[in-house]
C-alpha cells in the first residue's frame, strides 16, 4: 500500500514537472549553453538575420495521430525554410546557429532585436537542419497548431520582405538596362 501511494506520488510529481514552464535561470543555462563558443558576429549572421538568403518557403506538413489503420492525413507543423548556401557553411554549424536562436528564442525573445522576425523565436519551436546539395533546409516545427500557424507565418513574412537580389518590380524575363528601360 505505502509503495503504490508513493509511486502514484512520484508520478504526480513528474507529471508536473513536465509540464510546468522552465525557470527564466533555466532558460539561461539552455541558452549558456547552445551558444557557447558562439560569436556575436556569427549571432548577427544567423540565418533569418538575412532574409536575402532565403529561397524559399512552404508549410510543413507532419502526420496526424493516431491514425488506427487509415491512410495518413497530415497537420500544419510549421514552416520549411530552405536557404542558399554559402562559402564555409556546414549544416553543423547552421544546425548550432539555430540550436542558439531556439535557446535564445526561449530566454529572451522580446529583448533581443534580431529575434523579433525569426521563426525560431516560439517557445516549444524545435527545428532541424539538413543539406539540399546546392543549400541547406530548416525544418522548424512545434506540436501546438497555434504555434505551428505563427511560425508559417513569421516564415513567410521574412521570405516577402524585399531583397535586393530578388527586386519585386521585375518581373522573371524582364532585365532593367543602365538607362532604366525594361529589356526582355
Amino acid at each position: 500500500m505505502f509503495r503504490t501511494i508513493m509511486l502514484s506520488a512520484l508520478a504526480v510529481l513528474v507529471a508536473g514537472c513536465a509540464t510546468s514552464t522552465p525557470s527564466p535561470s533555466t532558460l539561461a543555462d539552455e541558452e549558456a549553453r547552445a551558444c557557447g563558443g558562439i560569436s556575436d558576429g556569427d549571432l548577427k549572421n544567423a540565418p533569418f538575420a538575412r532574409p536575402e538568403e532565403i529561397t524559399s518557403v512552404q508549410p510543413l506538413l507532419v502526420e496526424a495521430y493516431p491514425r488506427d489503420d487509415n491512410p495518413p492525413t497530415y497537420e500544419l507543423g510549421g514552416a520549411l525554410v530552405t536557404l542558399r548556401a554559402s562559402p564555409g557553411l556546414t549544416s553543423e554549424w547552421l544546425q548550432r546557429l539555430v540550436n542558439c536562436d531556439l535557446a535564445r528564442g526561449g530566454a529572451l525573445a522580446d529583448s533581443v532585436p534580431e529575434l523579433s522576425n525569426s521563426p525560431l523565436a516560439f517557445r516549444g519551436a524545435s527545428a532541424y537542419v539538413h543539406s539540399t546539395g546546392d543549400g541547406f533546409a530548416i525544418e522548424i516545427s512545434s506540436d501546438e497548431q497555434r504555434i505551428a500557424k505563427e511560425i508559417l507565418a513569421s516564415a513567410e513574412r521574412l521570405f516577402q520582405h524585399p531583397h535586393p537580389a530578388r527586386p519585386s518590380s521585375a518581373t522573371p524575363d524582364a532585365i532593367a538596362g543602365e538607362d532604366g528601360q525594361t529589356r526582355y
